[in-house]
């Protein structure tokens, strides 16, 4: 199951803890140790990606190219 969750505050950590996501793909913006999101992401087993910044990878496309 797919899954690109709103909320609110700093980070998501608390989405990726209930959703508890195999891959998690963040926008390459930064170092991965700077990326928030990642660490409960792999601390709970899940795979990191990180995806150049721009238009093309926002989260609507990036569910667009995943599904075609």
């Amino acid at each position: 199951m797919d899954h690109v969750p709103a909320f609110e505050g700093e980070t998501a950590h608390a989405p990726i803890r209930t959703v508890r996501p195999d891959l998690f793909v963040k926008g390459a913006i930064r170092p991965p140790s700077l990326c928030r999101g990642v660490e409960p992401a792999v601390g709970l087993g899940g795979r990191v990606r990180l995806l150049e910044d721009g238009d093309s990878n926002s989260a609507s496309r990036l569910m667009e190219r995943i599904r075609g």
